[in-house]
């Protein structure tokens, strides 16, 4: 058990890992049953989505993108939804401004915000 920087972020990756498993669990099973995607795989696509705190219109917008893909064929077999999602995320994020804008004078204050039960409160207790 060190007391560096790398025990921290895998202290943290290992606490997000439920989290983690939690969603891509129930994006799995969206996609499990039946050989489209159709309507009922995407609702509850789109609910893990806005339960992982991705919001209303981001998870309305990838499941959207999940459906185009599959009827334009860029992935035929609905269990690789997942994998198209994580895809699609990836190129989502990359235009993000992800850094930390640290305050000149007082404190920093971060907003943390998301539905009951997602696990915000651990979440802050981690980065804390």
């Amino acid at each position: 058990m060190g007391n560096g920087k790398n025990s921290f972020f895998a202290r943290l990756k290992q606490g997000l890992s439920k989290t983690r498993k939690r969603f891509s669990d129930t994006v799995k099973s969206a996609f499990t049953f039946g050989n489209k995607v159709d309507a009922e795989s995407l609702d509850m696509l789109t609910e893990a989505l806005i339960a992982a705190d991705i919001g209303p219109r981001a998870a309305e917008r990838m499941a959207a993108d999940v459906q185009k893909a599959f009827q334009e064929e860029r992935f035929t077999d609905p269990g690789d939804a997942l994998l198209f999602l994580k895809e699609d995320m990836k190129q989502s994020l990359k235009n993000w401004d992800t850094s930390v804008n640290w305050s000149d004078s007082g404190p920093t204050v971060w907003l943390i915000a998301g539905v009951n039960g997602v696990g915000k409160t651990t979440s802050i207790a981690k980065l804390a």
